[in-house]
């Protein structure tokens, strides 16, 4: 499984299209920090007035920037998708790997720890360089280093989800072979099914509350909450930046149902990959 992680890590690295997709999202966070620095010397005296309680313009730009990724990561899961699992839908790419000897769970896996860790990559590069662009911009203060830090917290908290996003994501391309297909279905079955289905439950009748845990408990809805509570606090200046304990306690349960979800998902599409016609 480790040549195959390796072969495909550089396979995803080296194809053109994949490059320009990485350079042009970097370059929207390099253009996002270029165009707040213009604005700010060009209106420097109505910023600092503004904010200079929150910690200056640098804690505001460097709180838009957090927020922005964290609402942001549950796209990139299908962004990454289609980087590490798109092509070998095509050209019968899987039936040359499991000629060549690799085992289908494996591929499966394989597919799974190559998304995460690339995803995981992505979001710490473009925070990295966020973060780097903000202190040669603006400056650097011990506020924006309890927002750094509380921003890892709630991330370290939405990889979960995340994770139980990227398995409905998996099982999605083992059976459907049209990209714009599985998008669509990843966006109703991931990243929006919490909010569909609260919405349905208005018209459940004794069977709301059903619907309301399915939606409270469901990776976007876990996403969802932990988004929620990380906006309260970047927004409400007079809240700590810091994960309260009866939060944490809280998710426990939400957490453990998605790990449940991550191994489910996994494992079907283990059986569904086992069963397939690859010719």
């Amino acid at each position: 499984m480790n040549r195959y992680l390796s072969a495909e890590f550089k396979r995803i690295f080296t194809k053109k299209s994949n490059i320009i997709a990485f350079l042009l999202m970097l370059g929207l966070v390099i253009g996002g920090n270029l165009l707040l620095h213009q604005g700010y010397r060009f209106n420097e005296n109505a910023f600092k007035d503004n904010f200079e309680r929150n910690g200056g313009i640098d804690s505001l730009v460097l709180m838009v920037g957090f927020a922005m990724a964290l609402s942001a990561s549950s796209w990139m899961v299908l962004f990454i998708g289609s980087f590490t699992m798109g092509d070998e839908n095509k050209e019968r790419a899987y039936l040359r790997v499991v000629e060549s000897g690799i085992s289908r769970w494996k591929i499966v896996v394989s597919k799974f720890i190559l998304s995460a860790l690339i995803a995981i990559l992505f979001v710490f590069i473009f925070i990295v360089i966020h973060c780097i662009l903000v202190a040669v911009f603006f400056g650097w203060n011990s506020l924006n280093t309890k927002m750094l830090l509380f921003f890892i917290q709630n991330f370290a908290l939405l990889l979960i989800p995340l994770l139980a996003m990227l398995s409905i994501l998996l099982l999605i391309y083992f059976t459907v072979k049209n990209e714009l297909i599985v998008a669509v279905l990843f966006v109703f079955l991931a990243i929006r099914f919490s909010s569909i289905v609260g919405k349905l439950a208005i018209f459940a009748g004794n069977f709301k509350p059903i619907f309301l845990n399915i939606s409270k408990y469901s990776p976007s809805g876990v996403f969802n909450k932990i988004s929620e509570n990380a906006y309260r606090i970047f927004i409400d200046e007079s809240l700590k930046y810091q994960l309260d304990s009866s939060f944490v306690m809280e998710l426990i349960p939400l957490i453990a149902v998605n790990i449940l979800i991550i191994f489910a998902f996994i494992g079907i599409s283990i059986l569904v990959m086992n069963r397939r016609n690859l010719d």
